[in-house]
């Protein structure tokens, strides 16, 4: 999913993920075929997988992962989806039955090229959590077990932040936290999204 999309939109991506924005999964399809429908399946399992591993989970007390995630199916012939008509702000669609060539749509996004990038775009990868994750996803060196324990890792690391995150008492405190571990102002939301999964 990483390879198939450029840096600036994995970026924008995994902010959206990270701070429970919604985000459309559309499986392009020039008809309704069992490949098509399969292929949908196939995108639903893997957007839950994903997930999983990209946001604070419990296997063992939930069944159910916590996503603003909209599964849907469009025809190749319109190439209509929900960032499209401005429903929502941003579509991720599968190009193909083997789920293996993806296309990020951002309605907001201005940007000229990958250097000079638009507001929309910069503000969600300056964020110092979201990097970290683009620099694990983008190793290409790891096998897939010690890329998943990273993950974890990361993510508990920045679940284990957002615990504190809900003992701040102010607007100082937060900026104080945020510099002090190194964050940048974009990292708030994501550490705010997090406090949901805080037990």
């Amino acid at each position: 999913l990483v390879s198939s999309l450029s840096r600036r939109h994995s970026g924008v991506m995994l902010y959206n993920m990270l701070t429970g924005q919604g985000l459309e999964i559309s499986c392009m399809s020039d008809n309704s075929s069992s490949t098509d429908s399969g292929c949908f399946r196939q995108t639903n399992r893997m957007v839950a997988d994903a997930l999983a591993s990209l946001l604070p989970n419990n296997k063992r007390d939930e069944s159910v992962y916590f996503a603003n995630v909209l599964l849907t199916s469009s025809s190749s012939s319109t190439n209509t989806t929900l960032a499209t008509t401005g429903i929502l702000q941003h579509s991720l669609i599968v190009q193909d039955s083997k789920c293996s060539s993806f296309t990020f749509i951002d309605s907001k996004c201005s940007c000229k090229n990958e250097v000079n990038m638009c507001s929309n775009c910069y503000t969600p990868t300056s964020s110092r959590i979201v990097i970290k994750f683009l620099q694990l996803l983008y190793e290409s060196t790891l096998n897939t077990t010690i890329l998943h324990t990273k993950l974890v890792t990361l993510v508990e690391g920045t679940l284990n932040q957002a615990k504190v995150w809900t003992k701040l008492k102010s607007q100082y405190e937060e900026k104080k936290f945020l510099k002090q571990f190194g964050h940048h102002d974009s990292d708030a939301k994501v550490l705010s999204f997090f406090t949901y999964f805080v037990r």
